[in-house]
C-alpha cells in the first residue's frame, strides 16, 4: 500500500499547487449553473413551487458563496504560504455543498433543449 494512498497507488491527497486552480473551476461551475438557474428557470417542485422568495435567497446564497470561493482561491494564489494552501483545502472541500445544492435545484437547466 502506498502512503497516503489506497491499494491501486491512487493518492486521494490534493496537491498543494493545484488547490487555487480546482478551487476557482468549482466557484466558476458554481457561479455559472446558479446565474443560468436564476434567469432560466423557474421555481417549481414541492418546497419552491409555492415559495418563491424561498428558490430566489437560496440561489443567492449560492452566488455568494461561489464569489466567495473564487475570491479565496485568488487570494490564494497571491501566497506561497502553506496555510493558505491548507486553507484553501478545506474551502475546496466545503465548495462542494453550494455546487450539490444548485445542481439539485435545476443547474442543469440550461442542458435540456
Amino acid at each position: 500500500m502506498t502512503q497516503g494512498g489506497n491499494q491501486n497507488g491512487i493518492s486521494m491527497d490534493i496537491d498543494p499547487s493545484n488547490v487555487p486552480r480546482a478551487l476557482l473551476t468549482v466557484a466558476l461551475f458554481t457561479l455559472s449553473m446558479a446565474t443560468v438557474t436564476v434567469f432560466y428557470k423557474a421555481p417549481n417542485g414541492v418546497v419552491f413551487g409555492h415559495h418563491r422568495l424561498a428558490y430566489y435567497l437560496s440561489l443567492a446564497a449560492i452566488i455568494v458563496a461561489g464569489v466567495a470561493e473564487a475570491w479565496a482561491a485568488l487570494w490564494i494564489l497571491g501566497s506561497c504560504q502553506t496555510d493558505r494552501r491548507r486553507f484553501g483545502k478545506g474551502v475546496l472541500w466545503a465548495s462542494i455543498v453550494p455546487l450539490v445544492t444548485v445542481m439539485g435545484i435545476g443547474g442543469f437547466a440550461f442542458y435540456r433543449a
